[in-house]
C-alpha cells in the first residue's frame, strides 16, 4: 500500500523560500535534488509546472521548506488570485515531502511562508497522506466524499501483471479495440495534432465545456518531455486521444481523453489508458495516477487511495467557505433542473442568494 507517515522525531525549525521563475542554477539544482528524494512527485510538483499551457486560475508559484542543511524539505506549487491561494485539486496533490521529513514542521514552514508573501483569505493544500497538526493551524481536512479517490498502479509490478488485474470486461474490451484494427502511437505529426484537437472542440461543446485555445493545446502536445499525448487510429483516421503527465522517478498521471462518440464502440478510450500505463511501464516511473476512482477508472485494478485536502479560511466568520459553499450548492441544484432550464435558475439563484 502508500503509507506516508511522519516520522517520531521532530526537525528543528525550517525556513521558507520561493522558488520564482525563470529559476536559476541553483533553485534548479535545488529542486531537481528534491525531486529525487521526494514522495510521490508529479509533473506539477515539477518546475514543467511553470510552463504548463493548461494551468488557470491565477498567478503561479512554487514555495520550498528548507532544512538545516539547505535542502528542500517540502514543496508546493499552486495558484493565487484574489487572496485565494490554491495548491492542489482533491485528485491532483501539489503539497510533496522528503521521504522522511517531518511533515507538520514542513507544513508549518510552508505555511507561513504562504501566509507573509500573501497573506490570502483563503488557502487549500492537498497532499499524499494525512499531515499530523495541520488543525493546529487552523485547517480544516476536507470529509471524503469521493472526490479526493484516486486509482493507484504500482509500475514496479510490470505491464503483464498489472493488465492480470484489470477486471474481465476491461481486458475483453482491449482485446475487442485490437481485433477491430485500432492503432495507438504516440502524437508526434503537426496534421495529428489538429486532427486531435478538433476531436478535442467537439468533445468540449458536447460536454458543454470550453475547448483549450489551438496553440495552448498545441504547446502542450509538444512538451514530450514532461506530456504524453497518445492518439487512437481507425481506417487511418484519429478517433480519439488521452492526455497524461509525468515526472520521471515519480508519477505519471492520466490528465483527460477526448474521443468522437460514434467509435465508442470500437473501445478505443480502454486501449489509448492501457497503453498509457504499458508505455509509463517501461520508462523510470513508479508510480501510475488514473487521476480519479470512478467505475470506468476502477476496472483497471490498482489501490484506491484518498488524498488528503487542507483548507483555511482565514475571512471572518469564515465567510469565504460559506459563499464557496452555496456556489457549489447552487451547481448542484442547476445540474438537477437538467440542460433546458440552466440559464433560468441560475439568474433566478443568482438573484436570491
Amino acid at each position: 500500500g502508500y503509507a506516508f507517515a511522519s516520522p517520531k522525531w521532530k526537525g528543528s525549525r525550517m525556513k521558507w523560500k520561493l522558488l520564482n521563475w525563470p529559476l536559476d542554477n541553483e533553485a534548479r539544482e535545488l529542486w531537481t535534488d528534491f525531486l529525487v528524494a521526494a514522495q510521490m512527485p508529479t509533473q506539477y510538483g515539477s518546475e514543467h509546472f511553470f510552463i504548463d499551457p493548461f494551468v488557470r486560475g491565477g498567478e503561479r508559484f512554487a514555495i520550498a521548506a528548507m532544512d538545516d542543511a539547505e535542502k528542500i524539505a517540502a514543496l508546493s506549487t499552486g495558484v493565487q488570485k484574489n487572496g485565494v491561494v490554491t495548491c492542489g485539486l482533491p485528485s491532483r496533490p501539489q503539497l510533496f515531502f522528503r521521504e522522511g521529513v517531518d511533515r507538520q514542521a514542513a507544513l508549518t514552514c510552508v505555511f507561513e511562508g504562504i501566509v507573509e508573501a500573501w497573506n490570502p483569505k483563503f488557502i487549500q493544500l492537498v497532499s499524499w497522506g494525512d499531515i499530523d497538526g495541520a488543525e493546529s493551524l487552523g485547517f480544516e481536512r476536507m470529509t471524503d466524499s469521493g472526490n479526493n479517490e484516486v486509482v493507484l498502479l504500482d509500475l514496479s509490478l510490470g505491464y503483464e501483471k498489472l493488465f492480470k488485474n484489470f477486471s474481465s470486461a476491461r481486458r475483453n474490451g482491449i482485446r475487442k479495440a485490437e481485433r477491430f484494427g485500432v492503432e495507438i502511437m504516440r502524437l508526434a505529426d503537426d496534421r495529428d495534432i489538429d486532427a486531435l484537437y478538433e476531436i478535442h472542440v467537439q468533445w468540449n461543446r458536447r460536454k458543454g465545456n470550453e475547448p483549450d485555445d489551438i496553440e495552448s493545446f498545441r504547446r502542450g502536445a509538444r512538451q514530450t518531455d514532461s506530456r504524453a499525448v497518445f492518439i487512437a487510429k481507425y481506417e487511418g483516421k484519429v478517433i480519439a486521444g488521452s492526455y497524461f503527465r509525468f515526472v520521471k522517478g515519480g508519477v505519471m498521471e492520466y490528465a483527460g481523453n477526448n474521443s468522437f462518440e460514434e467509435h465508442q464502440h470500437l473501445k478505443p478510450n480502454e486501449l489509448l489508458l492501457s497503453h498509457g500505463i504499458k508505455w509509463a511501464s517501461t520508462q523510470y516511473i513508479k508510480t501510475f495516477s488514473l487521476g480519479g476512482a470512478h467505475p470506468f477508472l476502477q476496472r483497471f485494478g490498482g489501490e484506491v487511495v484518498r488524498t488528503s485536502v487542507y483548507t483555511s479560511d482565514r475571512t471572518f466568520l469564515r465567510l469565504h467557505r460559506r459563499r464557496e459553499d452555496l456556489q457549489n450548492l447552487r451547481g448542484k441544484f442547476i445540474q438537477l433542473v437538467g440542460e433546458k432550464n440552466k440559464k433560468r435558475i441560475a439568474r433566478l439563484v443568482g438573484r436570491t442568494a
